[in-house]
């Protein structure tokens, strides 16, 4: 399958980017990767600690170890080779020695921001059999504009591997469809640089900034929109429909399975991908319920375990209510969406946000304590939480609302607390 060194240098930027964001706790290192080429240092900074990645020697190992996870390098014999790179380009190289001709199987977490994500092991086989799947879908297709990671599933297939195939007429091609990356670029930006025959590959937190300029202007003939990671809204819907796109594809997918379904409205059930015709009783063990409203058609019922899809990322209210409870001023904490129907849907619509319940250990508290306590657990979640799962407000009260049972009740519906923007 076509890895093309381009390729694999931007899937090894944004997985380690995510890799040291998380073990770190800094994740402002994800949009400062853009800086990232092939002579970018693993471990040494310059005299202002830039131009490298900085990795420490147990960074370098935690590092060099999910390379080998991802890239299932273990099959190859150079998991300790990687620890004798000196650049970004070194590890690559060795990478792409071994990956381009032999490579049969890629790894991926799922983009959990809270609790441990799990990981999918994915067989070139199949994701051959999907990229042939969606380019029965697409009409023709010039370039890709990626908004997305390169190294989660989703961003894998699109930006990545269908690229190649559309470029070669297969997987097995060498080089494939120009790919722009406008991840770190504004709305107004990359569409204005959008040409007939383009697809946009992104997802809703993204298409959430157009309605503002959906009025002024008008994308080329034949440009193509394609969104996952939730659910689109019906104002991103309108907004890529009043700026002209020709097709807009919604794909529902895991990462446990790849991409499952697609539609091309807002009010039509999904349609079961060409791929997993047939074998739909494999899809059984996903994290979302299903309805199958056909033989080939579903809708989305909401997921199993109660995770919210925030931005494109899988957050675990439970988690983030155990992580501040632990704070010294808590004496217990709840987590909600600010959106009543977040749970009831897999995706839901793009400006959904936390929003957290405390009880503080102190009683009695008047309301500019209250809000000095906000900013308080504002600064202390922030290095220790993702964006997508820190809370975008804090309601206080003397405890938790709670039924007979113990059961948590819907604190929205409380009169008895303060509400701190």
């Amino acid at each position: 399958m076509n890895l093309p060194y381009e390729t694999l240098q931007r899937i090894f930027r944004d997985l380690a980017a995510e890799e040291m964001s998380q073990s770190r706790g800094d994740f402002s290192i994800s949009e400062s990767s853009r800086e990232w080429t092939a002579e970018t240092t693993i471990r040494d900074r310059d005299e202002r600690g830039a131009g490298s990645i900085g990795v420490d020697s147990l960074e370098l190992i935690q590092l060099a170890t999910r390379m080998s996870e991802y890239f299932g390098l273990e099959q190859f014999g150079i998991g300790d080779s990687l620890l004798r790179g000196k650049t970004m380009g070194d590890w690559c190289r060795m990478i792409h020695e071994v990956m381009e001709p032999a490579w049969e199987s890629i790894t991926v977490r799922s983009s959990g921001t809270t609790g441990a994500p799990k990981t999918s092991t994915h067989s070139r086989q199949n994701l051959e059999r999907e990229c042939r799947g969606w380019e029965t879908l697409l009409g023709p297709v010039q370039r890709i504009v990626s908004l997305v990671p390169a190294h989660h599933l989703y961003g894998l297939v699109w930006s990545c591997l269908l690229p190649a195939s559309i470029g070669q007429g297969g997987l097995e091609g060498q080089g494939g469809l120009e790919v722009i990356e406008a991840r770190w670029e504004t709305a107004l930006r990359w569409l204005g640089e959008l040409k007939s025959g383009d697809m946009v590959v992104g997802f809703p937190f993204r298409y959430q900034t157009l309605p503002a300029t959906a009025s002024t202007f008008r994308v080329p003939a034949g440009v193509t929109a394609v969104s996952s990671a939730g659910e689109l809204g019906a104002q991103e819907w309108e907004a890529l429909y009043r700026l002209g796109f020709h097709q807009v594809l919604e794909i529902y997918g895991a990462s446990e399975a790849g991409g499952i379904g697609w539609r091309g409205r807002p009010e039509a059930d999904f349609e079961l991908a060409k791929h997993w015709q047939g074998r739909r009783e494999e899809l059984n063990g996903l994290p979302d319920r299903l309805e199958w409203t056909g033989k080939k058609t579903f809708r989305l019922l909401g997921r199993k375990d109660g995770w919210i899809k925030i931005a494109g990322s899988l957050v675990d209210p439970k988690a983030v209510s155990e992580l501040i409870s632990q704070h010294p001023l808590v004496r217990e904490c709840s987590i909600r969406s600010n959106s009543p129907d977040a749970q009831a849907v897999q995706g839901h619509p793009s400006g959904i946000r936390l929003k957290a319940f405390i009880a503080p250990v102190q009683t009695g508290l008047s309301t500019k304590d209250l809000q000095g306590l906000a900013k308080v657990l504002r600064k202390w979640v922030e290095p220790q939480l993702p964006p997508a799962a820190r809370p975008v407000s804090y309601e206080f009260g003397a405890c938790i609302p709670r039924t007979a049972m113990g059961k948590e009740m819907d604190w929205n519906r409380s009169v008895d607390h303060h509400d701190v923007a």
